[in-house]
């Protein structure tokens, strides 16, 4: 995900707002995977 924002690190906002769209992305899977996992043990 990080690699699709290398054409817009060019722009320095764009590439701001790529890579914290990437950061929250990856956030909000790993709470996912988490919860998935958290059930799955229960």
């Amino acid at each position: 995900m990080h690699l699709g924002c290398t054409a817009l690190d060019l722009t320095i906002i764009g590439g701001i707002a790529c890579h914290g769209a990437a950061i929250t992305w990856q956030l909000s899977e790993s709470a996912i995977c988490n919860m998935d996992y958290s059930e799955c043990r229960n």
